[in-house]
């Protein structure tokens, strides 16, 4: 009876560990879609997410992030496969390889797309076209999705300052953020420039169906009243707020 048992932890562990995949050790030729997200002057999270021809997808969470550390999740075929069509409905190829960013202030974001024998890789920040910058929110949607496994863990890292709040009404206000609505004519990499002086810094968008960013500033420089009331004058924006954490409210 003791050698049935071993015989059966014996198969359970050969099994179990040959579907274990060791996303270390994937090749580079067969990555077919990426997203690489880098540092910045401010505090701009950075991340890669990589799937792979086997259908495994791995998210490494490297600073500023809620994840920290290396994951992988295997997608059902059609997962997959909506996401290699939405590339190729948006004419992947047919993008410029490289577009003019401001790198004192944004993050370069590079996208990979392997097609057969085909490479195609797209570099730039905020100023892409609407069509690259859909794909990059549905690869930053998949590592938001469950099943995730840890693979390795990392530690922690931030590179921005303790938010400053100030309560009204039961919500926090974070003085140290600010949320905007640029124009649809303003081109945020330009519009970045006229606060130089504030180290104005682009942190990310709020919602990829809504043109709302999250803006830093160096308080050092100048007063949370003092940054509102300047920016509530420019006319390249529609929308100006302190960004807020919100109380729970009794009911």
């Amino acid at each position: 009876m003791s050698r049935i048992l071993v015989y059966i932890v014996t198969l359970i562990l050969f099994f179990g560990c040959s579907g274990t995949k060791d996303v270390t050790r994937f090749k580079k030729d067969h990555l077919i879609l990426s997203l690489e997200k880098g540092e910045c002057y401010g505090t701009c999270s950075v991340y890669n997410v990589r799937i792979y021809k086997n259908r495994y997808a791995v998210y490494e969470g490297i600073m500023n992030v809620e994840k920290f550390g290396l994951y992988s999740k295997k997608l059902s075929k059609e997962e997959y496969k909506q996401l290699v069509d939405e590339f190729d409905k948006a004419g992947f190829f047919t993008f410029q390889d490289f577009y003019i960013y401001d790198e004192d202030n944004l993050p370069l974001i590079t996208m990979q797309y392997r097609k057969k024998d085909a490479v195609k890789l797209v570099k730039g920040s905020v100023d892409r076209p609407q069509e690259v910058l859909d794909l990059q929110y549905k690869l930053e949607k998949l590592y938001k999705t469950e099943g995730w496994k840890l693979v390795k863990a990392y530690e922690p890292k931030y590179n921005y300052q303790p938010e400053q709040r100030h309560s009204i009404d039961g919500d926090q206000m974070i003085l140290s953020q600010i949320i905007i609505e640029p124009g649809k004519d303003t081109h945020l990499a330009q519009w970045l420039k006229k606060y130089t002086d504030y180290d104005v810094q682009l942190v990310k968008k709020l919602s990829p169906d809504m043109n709302y960013w999250l803006i830093t500033y160096n308080a050092d420089k100048v007063s949370p009243n003092q940054i509102m009331d300047i920016l509530k004058k420019d006319r390249e924006l529609n929308f100006v707020e302190f960004n807020k954490r919100v109380s729970p409210r009794e009911h």
